[in-house]
C-alpha cells in the first residue's frame, strides 16, 4: 500500500509538473515578468497621446467618477443636466454606443465563473493609455490603447491561441495573426497583442505591430516617451509643479497633441481661422496676439488636488506650446521677447490695485505701444475712421496710430484689466445712458515711466481739451474724488452712446499712485479701486484675500501675465445678461450681440439703398443726414429682430446664460498665468471647487 501511495503521489506530481509548464508554454507564464512602463510602446510619431495612471482610484463604479455624487447633490446639477452639454451628450449616438459598449463588456466579465473580474480592477484601472494618428480630411484616426492588466486577463488571452476557445466566442470573429489577434467585432475591426502584462488593442495593424516591436525590443524604433520634449515639458514641467506646489503624491493626466496634425484633420475649427472684420473685437484682439499656425506641439498635464485644511479642491492644467518663432508676426514676436515681471515686487504690487468684490482681472507684460497698436487693428473699420477723422480735427498727426506712436512707449511694458459688475449705488445724477446694458465696468491701468509722466499728462490735457470732437457731452463733466482725503481726482465725460455706463473716466496717478494711469468706463470702478490700493473706506484688495495669496506663493519668481476670476461674480454678471435678455424678449428690444454681429450688414445694406449716391463711404455721412441714416438701421434691425430673431435667440440666450450660472455654481475662484520664453509658452490655471 505504501509502495502504491508513493508511486502514485510521484506520478501525480510529475502531472502536475508536466501541465504546469504545458500552461506556461501554450497559456501564460506567470514567471515572465511586467513591462517596466507601458509608454515605451506608443511609436515616436504619434499626433495625440494620453495617460493616466490608477484609474481605479478615480471611479466608484466605472464609468462614474468619484465626485459624481457630490455634484448630482448639489444645487446647479439640475440647470447643469438640463443645459446643452448634457443634452448634446444624451443625443450623440457615439457616446451612447460607448456607454452601451461598457455595460456590455462589464457583463461579460461578470458572467466569468470563480475570478470574479473587473473593468477597474482587472483591465484598465492599474495603468492606462490612448495615443494614435489623425487622418486628413476628418476620417476615422488611427488609434491604440495600452493597458496593464491582471494575471486573469493575462491567462484568459493565452486561451485565445486554441481555435475551440476562439471559435467559442459569440460575436467575435478572432484569427490568430502572429504576434497578433485579428478580432471581428459588431463596431468594426480590431487588433491586440499582449506582451507580459501589456495588453494593446488599437484599429490598425501596421501601427499596433509597431507597438508590439517596440515594447519587445523587436527593431530600433523609438518611442514617444524617448523625445527629450515629453521629458523636459512633460514631465520635468510636473516635477517643477511639484515642488513649488509641495505635493507629493499628484493625481494626474498626462497628454500631447500636434497642433499641425490637428488643424490638417479639422481644417473646419474656427480656432484655426482669422476672425471676420466684422467679428467681435475681443476675438480680434486675441487672435493678434495668438497664432494656431506657430504652434507645434501642445504637451500638459491635468492634476487634481483634494480638499485640503486652507484650500478648498482644484483642478491645475499644466501646459507648454512649443512654438515656430518663424511663423509669428512682428508683435507676437515683440510680446513673446517681452521680459517677465518679477512675482514679489511687479505682480503683488498689481493686486492691490484689484478690488476683492471684482469678477475678474488680468496682468499682462507686454509693450503698451504694441498692445494699442493691435488694439488699433481690432476696432470696428468705420469706429476706427471716426476715431481717426476726430483726432485729425483735433490736430493729432496720424490720427489714431499717430497717437499711439506719440505717447505709447511712455508706459512700462504691461497692463492690468479689472472687470467688475456695474450694480453700484446710484448717483442722484447720473450719465444718460442710450442703450442701457448689462455690460460690466471695465478699467485699463497702465503705469507711465518716471521720465515721461509730463507726455502723459499732455494726452489728458489733449483729450480735456477736445472731447467734444469725440461726441463727449460738454453738460456731463465732472470729478470724482477718491483715495485717503480724496487726493487723487478722477476726470469723468458723459457719452450717451457708451454702453452701460454712459461715460469715460480717466486717473494720471500722483506720486502717491506710482504714476499709474488709468482708463475706464466706470468712475465708480476707478474711485473703487485707488479705495483698494489704500485699504480706504473699507475697500479690500484682492492681494490679501487668502486664496489668491497662497495661489500666488506657489507662482514661480517671474511670469509674463496672470489672471484671477470669481465664481460669484461671473454668476452675478451672467445672471445681469440673462434678465437683460428675458426684459428684451419681454419687450421685442433687440440682443445687442445680435445688434453688434448683424449691424455692419445692415448699415452696409442702408448705405448702398439710400447713401451710397452722395457719399464715399459710411464713415463720411455728417449731420442731419448721419441722423436719418441711423434710424433707418435702428429700424431695419428691428424689423430683422421681430421677424426672424427674437423668439428663438431669447430662448436660447436665456438657457445658454442660466447654464454657465449652473456650472459657475461649482466654482469658487480660478486663477491662471503663463510665461514667454525663447522657444515656447508655459500656461498654468486652477479651478477652485465648491464640492
Amino acid at each position: 500500500m505504501k509502495k502504491f501511495l508513493k508511486v502514485t503521489g510521484i506520478l501525480l506530481l510529475v502531472l502536475g509538473l508536466a501541465g504546469f509548464f504545458a500552461f506556461t508554454a501554450l497559456v501564460w507564464n506567470p514567471f515572465e515578468g511586467v513591462v517596466p512602463e507601458i509608454r515605451k510602446a506608443v511609436p515616436r510619431n504619434v499626433d495625440f497621446f494620453a495617460g493616466k495612471r490608477d484609474l481605479a482610484g478615480d471611479f466608484s463604479e466605472f464609468p462614474v467618477p468619484y465626485f459624481y455624487e457630490d455634484f448630482e447633490a448639489s444645487t446647479g446639477a439640475g440647470p447643469v443636466k438640463d443645459g446643452d452639454l448634457f443634452r448634446s451628450l444624451a443625443r450623440n449616438r457615439e457616446v451612447q454606443n460607448a456607454l452601451q459598449e461598457i455595460e456590455r463588456v462589464k457583463a461579460q466579465l461578470g458572467e466569468i465563473p470563480v475570478l470574479g473580474v473587473s473593468i477597474l480592477g482587472d483591465l484598465i484601472g492599474k495603468d492606462f493609455v490612448v495615443a494614435g494618428k489623425f487622418s486628413q480630411g476628418g476620417g476615422t484616426p488611427t488609434w491604440a490603447a495600452y493597458t496593464r492588466v491582471s494575471w486573469k486577463i493575462r491567462a484568459a488571452f493565452g486561451f485565445l491561441r486554441f481555435d475551440g476557445v476562439r471559435e467559442g466566442l459569440q460575436g467575435l470573429r478572432i484569427t490568430w495573426e502572429e504576434p497578433l489577434f485579428r478580432i471581428q467585432a459588431p463596431g468594426g475591426v480590431f487588433f491586440a497583442a499582449m506582451h507580459k502584462d501589456l495588453l494593446m488593442v488599437g484599429n490598425q495593424k501596421e501601427f499596433l505591430a509597431q507597438s508590439y516591436d517596440l515594447i519587445a525590443g523587436l527593431g530600433d524604433g523609438e518611442s514617444f516617451v524617448s523625445l527629450s520634449d515629453y521629458q523636459d515639458q512633460r514631465v520635468k514641467r510636473l516635477k517643477e509643479w511639484m515642488q513649488r506646489t509641495g505635493e507629493q503624491d499628484p493625481n494626474y493626466l498626462e497628454f500631447a497633441l500636434s497642433v499641425p496634425a490637428l488643424a490638417r484633420a479639422m481644417p473646419e475649427l474656427p480656432f484655426w481661422e482669422k476672425p471676420r472684420e466684422d467679428g467681435p473685437q475681443e476675438l480680434k484682439l486675441l487672435h493678434s496676439f495668438v497664432n494656431p499656425k506657430a504652434m507645434h506641439r501642445l504637451w500638459g498635464n491635468l492634476v487634481f488636488v483634494p480638499e485640503q485644511e486652507e484650500s478648498p479642491p482644484y483642478l491645475a492644467s499644466l501646459l507648454t506650446v512649443d512654438l515656430n518663432r518663424g511663423e509669428l508676426t512682428p508683435s507676437q514676436n515683440r510680446f513673446q521677447s517681452t521680459a517677465p515681471g518679477e512675482r514679489e515686487t511687479w505682480l503683488r504690487a498689481m493686486l492691490q490695485n484689484i478690488p476683492q468684490k471684482a469678477a475678474a482681472a488680468f496682468a499682462l507684460r507686454i509693450p503698451v505701444h504694441v498692445f494699442l497698436e493691435q488694439f488699433a487693428n481690432s476696432m470696428d473699420p468705420d469706429m476706427r475712421k471716426l476715431v481717426d477723422e476726430g483726432l485729425v480735427s483735433s490736430g493729432q498727426r496720424g490720427g489714431l496710430r499717430g497717437l499711439i506712436a506719440r505717447v505709447g512707449s511712455a508706459f512700462k511694458p504691461f497692463v492690468l484689466v479689472v472687470v467688475r459688475n456695474n450694480d453700484y449705488p446710484l448717483y442722484k445724477k447720473e450719465f444718460e445712458v442710450a442703450t442701457p446694458s448689462p455690460a460690466p465696468a471695465v478699467a485699463w491701468i497702465f503705469q507711465a515711466n518716471r521720465r515721461e509722466k509730463k507726455r502723459v499728462e499732455e494726452l489728458v490735457q489733449f483729450f480735456d481739451t477736445n472731447y467734444r470732437n469725440f461726441g463727449f457731452d460738454p453738460k456731463a463733466r465732472f470729478t470724482l474724488p477718491a483715495g485717503p482725503r480724496g487726493f487723487e481726482k478722477i476726470r469723468e465725460w458723459g457719452n450717451p452712446q457708451i454702453p452701460a455706463t454712459g461715460e469715460l473716466a480717466l486717473v494720471n496717478g500722483s506720486d502717491q499712485m506710482d504714476g499709474l494711469f488709468l482708463v475706464s468706463n466706470s468712475g465708480k470702478l476707478l474711485r473703487e479701486i485707488i479705495n483698494a490700493r489704500f485699504s480706504e473706506a473699507g475697500v479690500t484688495a484682492l492681494a490679501a484675500d487668502p486664496l489668491v495669496s497662497a495661489s500666488l506663493d506657489t507662482l514661480p519668481p517671474k511670469v509674463s501675465g496672470f489672471g484671477w476670476f470669481q465664481g460669484e461674480g461671473l454668476r452675478d454678471l451672467m445672471g445681469r445678461y440673462r434678465e437683460a435678455a428675458r426684459r428684451r424678449v419681454e419687450e421685442g428690444t433687440p440682443d445687442p450681440t445680435w445688434m453688434l454681429e448683424n449691424r455692419r450688414k445692415i448699415e452696409d445694406e442702408v448705405f448702398s439703398r439710400d447713401f451710397r449716391g452722395r457719399y464715399r463711404s459710411k464713415a463720411e455721412i455728417r449731420g442731419a443726414d448721419r441722423k436719418r441714416f441711423d434710424q433707418a438701421v435702428g429700424k431695419l434691425l428691428d424689423l430683422k429682430w421681430r421677424t426672424e430673431e427674437m423668439g428663438v435667440r431669447g430662448k436660447s440666450l436665456d438657457r445658454k446664460f442660466a447654464e454657465a450660472q449652473a456650472w459657475l455654481e461649482f466654482i469658487e475662484a480660478g486663477t491662471f498665468f503663463f510665461r514667454n520664453r525663447e522657444k515656447d509658452l508655459t500656461f498654468e490655471a486652477k479651478a477652485f471647487f465648491r464640492f
